[in-house]
């Protein structure tokens, strides 16, 4: 039989274990994408999908692209709901995207995402 410190001390590290489990569980849902796109009009006003992605919380790297950490959902589902925003003729891609990269003088750090 436990006495009263050491059914506190196994409950507290029961508690820390599921919620570091949560923790990685939520942590690996938040996937990391790449999005880059060729907008075909250069005169089209394009900003209610620059608003999109900010919304979406995607940081710019490059002129034309940009990266997100997003949960539940997927590159298609992405790709999908950015191809409201852009023209028929418009090209769009979306890429899961894992810790492995280089960058040279981009825009926003992605190690901050």
């Amino acid at each position: 039989m436990l006495d009263g410190g050491s059914r506190v001390l196994n409950s507290l590290t029961s508690y820390c274990l599921c919620i570091e489990e949560q923790a990685n569980i939520k942590y690996e849902e938040r996937m990391l994408y790449i999005i880059s796109y060729d907008l075909r009009q250069p005169r089209r006003d394009y900003q209610t999908l620059y608003d999109e992605l900010y919304r979406l919380q995607a940081q710019r790297v490059l002129e034309s692209l940009w990266v997100v950490r997003r949960s539940n959902t997927s590159a298609v589902n992405l790709r999908d709901h950015l191809k409201e925003f852009i023209d028929a003729d418009d090209r769009v891609l979306v890429a899961q995207f894992d810790n492995r990269w280089a960058t040279f003088n981009a825009l926003y750090d992605i190690n901050k995402i």
